[in-house]
């Protein structure tokens, strides 16, 4: 095989994908996940790739996409899938099934992401309803070192909250019992076996392509070793039952891969009950023929689990279901491709305060800054079962949710870090200003905002950035109240100009918001989606606010009530 030619092709390939500068590890993990029988070239393909790299990154991105365009067009074909708006393209091998059923299993080790809703969550349960078939939740809670008790409920209320209906629940820890039964058949059938390598010693061997000693012995000496694994004759880490492959096989993650591991922690679900447990390939397996799923959705970096997998499957002489890959969903950074460690590791730092901290692209997060529903699932449809993977930037979920929640958001004003100004020359003594809440709405009714006028004078609240935009004799358009002209940037004074509003909008002039200074005016923090804090007054009608509404703060943006009392919080949504 001409390497060179396979490393130009693949680095290209990350190249375009980053405007002109390939990475080399990424770059290689897609050669080896479309190529796994390569694996065990690494060496010399690595060496390859290192030279390519640096030739590559110094063309031009055009130079880049004519060689690619040249030598290999086809990683520049858009294979489009015909599919109808807002609909999912049609399943494969449908009619083999008398039900399509699906799953989707999340270890509760910690609270949902917005990846886990787009692809694995979102596709599984709209491919259940869009054939009618059955959607079951699957906990993999397998692993005691992991799972917590309070991240199960959490997962639980957060489909509930996104609208996601299961028709049948599973707890895999429910099931050890059969795991254990199932790992004795395995054992007496001599398609298992205990192994007592140290990890150094075992790897030795895979990669030497040799079998481990423990492997040849006789079933009946398997089987005493199962029961001592069982009994605590074992310590944790000394022993793993073992599916017996091919220590030659062309791609190493199935060379004897483990099924079931020793673990002394107590579990949330079944306390010390168990000290054996399956590992999550064994247990996926077991628990994906014993629902009846049909199709199964994975992300493609996990081709490997699906090829071991597929080992389990044939060793228990059982049909697996239909694979659908998809690709990963990369986030806008600092998110990227989001994982649940990295916001444990967050957590333990202190750089986040929850799993529902503002910063986080977890559904908690996202509800709680009032993103709908049906936003969610109108995303997912669109990124569909694409192989490619795909960045998500935020503007394309915020223009679902913005169609979802404009018709619902009354108005407001909100003034950050306000600044007095001083107009002089107002006509009459009071001026009440009559604002719909909502501008397509009328039938909702107005908020007013009063301004008192003593000798001619009126002082409002601005915002300070837009105070420190003023541009002496400029014409500004108090919204919903009156014109002005500044006269002094300096100490912040103007005059009265005219109140119609066209004047104003034939000029193409400044229209800002505003406040009367007033004790009934609202101490408000506005939190943005960044962490940082804007804060300032909002008007007294948001006093009537709800936690759970869902507002417009104008010239600002859209948000979500959180808290009420001394002061109004905002978890800011977009604009």
């Amino acid at each position: 095989m001409d390497y060179q030619k396979l490393a130009r092709k693949y680095i290209l390939l990350n190249a375009i994908k980053h405007e002109g500068h390939a990475q080399l590890r990424p770059a290689m993990s897609t050669l080896f996940s479309e190529h796994p029988e390569l694996t065990k070239e690494h060496k010399e393909i690595e060496d390859v790739f290192m030279f390519v790299i640096t030739d590559i990154n110094n063309l031009s991105l055009d130079d880049q996409i004519r060689e690619v365009e040249r030598d290999f067009p086809e990683l520049l074909e858009v294979k489009e899938e015909k599919k109808e708006e807002g609909k999912l393209p049609p399943l494969p091998n449908v009619d083999k099934y008398e039900q399509i059923a699906t799953r989707f299993a999340p270890a509760p080790s910690g609270a949902l992401h917005i990846s886990h809703l787009l692809r694995a969550l979102s596709l599984s349960y709209l491919y259940a309803k869009m054939y009618d078939g059955k959607f079951v939740l699957r906990f993999e809670d397998t692993d005691p070192k992991r799972v917590d008790q309070k991240f199960y409920n959490w997962i639980l209320e957060d489909l509930k909250a996104v609208e996601i209906q299961w028709d049948e629940i599973v707890y895999e820890s429910d099931h050890f019992d059969l795991y254990l039964e199932k790992a004795a058949d395995l054992i007496k059938d001599g398609k298992a076996y205990v192994d007592t390598c140290t990890q150094e010693e075992f790897k030795k061997y895979k990669m030497e392509r040799r079998n481990c000693p423990h492997r040849s012995l006789s079933r009946g000496e398997n089987l005493e070793r199962w029961t001592k694994m069982l009994d605590g004759f074992f310590a944790e880490g000394d022993a793993v039952v073992r599916l017996k492959t091919l220590m030659d096989h062309k791609n190493p993650v199935l060379r004897d891969p483990p099924l079931l591991r020793i673990i002394d922690t107590p579990h949330p679900r079944t306390s010390t009950k168990y000290r054996v447990y399956p590992l999550y390939n064994y247990a996926c397996t077991i628990e994906d023929h014993y629902s009846n799923i049909s199709h199964v959705f994975r992300a493609k970096e996990h081709q490997h689990n699906a090829s071991i997998q597929a080992e389990i499957y044939a060793s228990f002489g059982w049909t697996p279901p239909e694979s659908t890959q998809f690709g990963m969903v990369y986030l806008p950074d600092p998110w990227g491709k989001i994982h649940k460690r990295q916001i444990r590791q967050w957590l333990k730092e202190g750089k986040i305060s929850g799993w529902d901290d503002i910063r986080l692209p977890t559904i908690r997060a996202f509800l709680r800054r009032g993103f709908q529903p049906e936003a969610f699932k109108e995303l997912a449809i669109a990124s569909g079962l694409s192989k490619t993977d795909i960045r998500i930037g935020m503007e394309t979920l915020d223009s679902f949710n913005r169609k979802l929640i404009d018709p619902i958001a009354n108005r407001y004003f909100f003034v950050e870090d306000p600044v007095e100004l001083v107009i002089e020359k107002v006509p009459q003594l009071t001026k009440i200003a009559q604002i719909p809440l909502h501008p397509e709405f009328p039938e909702r009714g107005n908020r007013e905002l009063k301004v008192f006028v003593v000798k001619n004078k009126a002082n409002l609240y601005v915002a300070k950035t837009d105070a420190q935009r003023f541009i002496e004799q400029e014409l500004v358009r108090l919204k919903d109240l009156f014109n002005i002209v500044v006269e002094k940037v300096d100490s912040l004074q103007a005059v009265f100009h005219s109140r119609e509003v066209e004047i104003v909008l034939k000029k193409k002039k400044k229209i800002i918001h505003w406040l009367p200074i007033s004790r009934d005016l609202v101490k408000t923090r506005l939190l943005m989606s960044d962490g940082s804090v804007r804060n300032g007054f909002s008007e007294p009608a948001t006093r009537t606010l709800k936690i759970g509404d869902i507002i417009q703060f104008e010239r600002v943006g859209f948000g979500r009530v959180d808290q009420i009392g001394s002061e109004l919080v905002v978890w800011f949504a977009h604009k």
